[in-house]
């Protein structure tokens, strides 16, 4: 009988180390899992943080100027590039014409011809470089709306990473 009871003593043992072994291996996995969460959490943390200061420089970079930006920076320098070309254009048409006024009182016709087929051209010039202008400011405008479109898809992306934030912070400590 002694023995039937070791028996039934060892099989209880083994039983419990059994249960103790899978208790153990089921607590060092949550465990991992913890710390896993504990990493992907700093992670997040980490990617808000730098997102908050990416979003805090681009704010300060375009404070006062929406524009903000290396397309709009391009689209001015077009901008005043072309108004340059434009002003030159004009002071030309401005001397081509006092030219052909002074030439006008001689006797040379033919090359007052030339230089009114000069200025005519040098007026569609103009005319085309304003086009210019004018398309090259409407692109602009339209990226600016762009840029304030994606600053406010921005705006509401970093709040609602800091409403996840906020959420994992609560969540891990309860």
């Amino acid at each position: 009988m002694r023995s039937a009871n070791a028996k039934k003593w060892e099989i209880e043992l083994a039983t419990l180390k059994s249960n103790n072994a899978r208790l153990t291996s089921a607590l060092q996995e949550s465990t991992a899992n913890v710390d896993e969460w504990k990493r992907q959490l700093a992670s997040l943390k980490e990617e808000n943080m730098r997102m908050k200061t990416k979003y805090q420089a681009d704010l300060e970079n375009s404070k006062g100027d929406i524009r903000g930006g290396e397309i709009a920076d391009e689209l001015r320098k077009e901008i005043q590039s072309l108004r340059v070309q434009v002003e030159q254009l004009e002071t030309e048409v401005e001397s081509k014409n006092n030219e052909i006024k002074t030439l006008s009182f001689s006797s040379k016709a033919s090359e007052i011809q030339s230089l009114q087929k000069e200025n005519q051209e040098l007026q569609s010039t103009i005319k085309l470089a304003q086009s210019e202008l004018e398309i090259a400011l409407s692109a602009h405008e339209s990226q600016k709306q762009i840029l304030l479109t994606l600053n406010q898809q921005l705006a509401s992306r970093i709040h609602e990473l800091a409403t996840i934030h906020d959420e994992m912070t609560t969540a891990l400590q309860t």
